[in-house]
Formats: C-alpha cells, sequence, structure tokens
C-alpha cells in the first residue's frame, strides 16, 4: 500500500500538483486514505451480509473516531488491524442480528 501511495505521489509531483518536498507527506496522507477505505468497504461487505449495512456504517463511522484518539492495541502490520478490525465488526453485527434492539426505527 505504502508503494502505491509513494507511485501515486510521485505522479502528484510530476505532473506539478505536488512539490518534491512534500512527497513524504502525500505519500503518508494517502496511505491512510488507503487504509481507511478498505476498512470501510470491508465493514460494507459485512453490513451488506447481514443485511445491515447502515447499523454497520453507524457502529463503523464512530469507532473509527475513537480508535484514532483514544490509542489502545496497536497490530503489527496493517492486514492484522484489518483481521482485528473485521472480526470487531463481525462481532457486532452478530450481536445486532441475534439481539435487535429497537432504536432504529427505520425498518
Amino acid at each position: 500500500m505504502e508503494f502505491l501511495a509513494d507511485r501515486i505521489a510521485g505522479f502528484f509531483i510530476r505532473n506539478g500538483v505536488a512539490k518534491e518536498e512534500n512527497r513524504d507527506i502525500y505519500a503518508y496522507g494517502l496511505t491512510h486514505v488507503f487504509s481507511h477505505s478498505i476498512g470501510l468497504a470491508v465493514a460494507m461487505v459485512v453490513g451488506f451480509s447481514f443485511s445491515i449495512p447502515f447499523e454497520v456504517l453507524v457502529f463503523f463511522i464512530p469507532l473509527t473516531m475513537v480508535r484514532i484518539s483514544a490509542g489502545g492495541y496497536h497490530a503489527g502490520t496493517f492486514w492484522r488491524c484489518i483481521a482485528v478490525s473485521v472480526l470487531t465488526i463481525l462481532a457486532v453485527a452478530t450481536a445486532a442480528v441475534a439481539a435487535p434492539c429497537i432504536v432504529f426505527f427505520y425498518r
């Protein structure tokens, strides 16, 4: 993923969108955009699999904000982080389906 982010940052530099001295900043930002996009995509796949995409989205957005600011467990690799996130979302989706709550009145 870092390789792709660096390549895109290089593309920005070659086309005059960014300056070479800011390459690391662009690559870092793109890496975060990619990782959050992958996390959101995985969450939505789980949500649609359980037929509760809205509920998963309502869970995922605050979870992401809390994880950014609260710290806690840090996986050794990006893919381990995704695996832990998937397990967390699967647990919450399973609980939501097994014990539905009347908070969501839109159905």
